[in-house]
């Protein structure tokens, strides 16, 4: 693949059951590590025995192309 995206956490919050990350995810070109599009989204984590037990995603922004 040419992309790859990434997640930047911006702000961890805790609530029950695990945290909550706002970040923003970012389209990347792998040959030059130019960001190519991004978008506002809130990860829900949850914590079961200090592990991550499950994963919702949830966009909050579509994508923004720069």
């Amino acid at each position: 693949d040419h992309i790859y995206r990434r997640y930047v956490p911006l702000e961890i919050e805790q609530v029950p059951g695990g945290l909550r990350v706002a970040a923003e995810l970012q389209y990347v070109w792998r040959e030059s590590d130019e960001v190519g599009d991004t978008a506002a989204v809130t990860i829900d984590l949850g914590l079961r025995e200090g592990l991550i037990s499950s994963w919702e995603l949830t966009e909050v922004e579509g994508l923004q192309e720069i």
